[in-house]
């Protein structure tokens, strides 16, 4: 029976996230200014990543709470990803970051690219006392990060951004779990047993999709920490 290299159980439950979210103008006291985290951009700024808020009637906000509500985008570390980012830009007091989440599938040790998506972060450096009306009392830092091209991110942008540098995959088979590294789940492939989804994240413009063997997937994944092999 062929098997189908599927996401734990935990990325499934993500996946269940209605793709329309709203929420209102943060009620008194909402810890906005909450820094979730910190990542340090190519000019070697410290950027933080506040809990911010988004109010989808005034469509305005910041931080995690705009990526997430508005763009789907639901993790720290996908907007620590993209801040990092080799490929960035100063205008002004902001920076703006970009990055390219590709998926890819395998079958029969043959890998192509299905989908290419790219994402783009902006952050502002400069201190900020308030901002829409929220108190802040520092850097204001990561502004929002979404798709460009639309509004709302599909959920495997999430998951590759989030799952950055990981070079295994957790693989579901035949309901019983375990951690095949990339070189096996190559070997996999090749002989016919299955196929796999996976994401390769980049920070320059990929060139247009190629087939490429599973062999020279892998050599590029392993040389490089910033791609993820992460199955859907």
């Amino acid at each position: 029976m062929k098997n189908i290299f599927r996401p734990a159980v935990a990325l499934i439950a993500a996946a269940t996230l209605i793709p329309t979210l709203t929420a209102a103008a943060p009620p008194p006291g909402y810890p906005s200014r909450q820094i979730m985290g910190y990542a340090t951009d190519t000019y070697g700024a410290s950027i933080p990543i506040r809990l911010g808020f988004y109010d989808s009637d005034a469509d305005r906000g910041f931080g995690k709470d705009k990526a997430y509500y508005k763009h789907n985008i639901r993790s720290v570390s996908s907007i620590q990803f993209v801040i990092r980012s080799t490929n960035a830009e100063k205008q002004g007091t902001q920076r703006v970051y970009h990055a390219w989440a590709i998926k890819k599938r395998c079958v029969r040790g043959v890998c192509w690219a299905e989908k290419q998506i790219k994402i783009r972060g902006v952050a502002e450096t400069a201190y900020k006392s308030v901002y829409y009306n929220q108190t802040v009392g520092g850097r204001l830092g990561s502004m929002t990060t979404y798709c460009e091209g639309t509004k709302w991110c599909p959920d495997w942008v999430d998951y590759a951004l989030s799952g950055g540098g990981s070079t295994t995959a957790s693989v579901d088979r035949d309901s019983t779990s375990g951690t095949d590294d990339s070189a096996s789940i190559a070997q996999k492939l090749k002989s016919g047993e299955g196929e796999v989804e996976f994401y390769e994240l980049t920070y320059s413009e990929p060139g247009a999709p190629v087939k490429e063997t599973c062999d020279e997937v892998v050599n590029r994944i392993k040389k490089d920490n910033r791609s993820s092999f992460i199955q859907d």
